[in-house]
């Protein structure tokens, strides 16, 4: 049995293989709601104590599932990495189609991917990018993907008190076509997360080409490496900087979007499919052992 949405079947009489995500549940239960925090470390909890081995799916995830549950033997947690659902593709007519649909035009918006919640901390871009707009009066819209979550109050009022009214453009979630077209043809990603177990839409970027600014923190220096501009999400003057550098230096443009592509090889789903096996190979042949 392969458990890998926080939840943790008991008593299967089979090996368990435990998915662990992050640990945002334990180490920020203000970004989640109570029962969601509950269900989360519960399942987390009850995975420790019974799962045969564990996948982690970052560095980042395995050390801190393993600072709060120390009874699991190290040696029973494998890192495998998520990858990028979409590439590098030629523009076509469906790209001008999908931008069209939504008041944007090439490499002329900045975006940012991920649901509209605390975690995701879209309130410090906005606040940065009504700042660019003072600077420059004709920066590019921004363009924030995400379905609705919790805590979060709704962007639009944040945006209407700026002032930035058809500036911040927010379709709410989209499928996977029209969001591979964005990240082939926004200016930049700009992903001021505070906590992430991998960040998806930071390896997907990358792997489209895009520029791309991430938070330093948890995983995603981890997976951006040197192929993307890091700033600490919680100090606008860091992510100001970051996004001002990006609009009047070409080279480190050109330098960033050389990088990506290069950076994401590291990360593949054939793979994590591989790895993922060896793991079922491994609970299989032996059970659990504890630190």
């Amino acid at each position: 049995m392969h458990s890998n949405s926080f939840g943790c079947p008991r008593d299967l009489g089979a090996p368990l293989v435990y998915t662990v995500y992050d640990m945002s549940p334990v180490e920020h239960p203000e970004f989640h709601t109570e029962q969601n925090r509950l269900v989360c470390f519960n399942g987390m909890f009850d995975a420790s104590v019974t799962a045969d081995r564990f996948i982690a799916i970052s560095k980042f995830s395995r050390d801190r599932f393993l600072h709060w549950f120390p009874h699991v033997a190290p040696e029973q947690m494998s890192v495998v990495y998520p990858a990028a659902r979409f590439g590098q593709a030629e523009p076509t007519t469906r790209d001008a189609e999908v931008l069209a649909s939504l008041g944007l035009t090439h490499q002329g918006f900045w975006l940012a991917v991920g649901t509209v919640e605390p975690r995701k901390n879209y309130s410090i871009l906005i606040e940065v990018y009504a700042r660019l707009v003072v600077e420059w009066p004709d920066t590019a819209p921004v363009c924030i993907v995400g379905q609705a979550g919790w805590k979060e109050t709704p962007i639009g009022h944040r945006v209407e008190e700026l002032g930035l009214a058809g500036r911040v453009i927010a379709p709410g979630f989209l499928p996977d076509e029209q969001l591979a077209v964005l990240y082939r043809e926004c200016f930049a990603l700009v992903f001021p997360s505070r906590y992430e177990g991998f960040g998806l839409p930071v390896i997907e970027a990358l792997a489209s080409g895009a520029i791309v600014i991430s938070s330093n923190t948890s995983s995603l220096s981890e997976v951006v490496g040197d192929a993307g501009l890091l700033v600490a999400p919680d100090d606008a003057s860091s992510v100001t900087v970051a996004m001002r550098r990006i609009v009047i230096d070409a080279s480190l443009r050109d330098r960033l979007c050389a990088a990506g592509p290069i950076q994401t090889r590291r990360f593949s789903w054939r793979g994590a499919a591989g790895q993922v096996l060896d793991v079922y190979e491994q609970a299989k042949a032996g059970r659990r052992a504890v630190a």
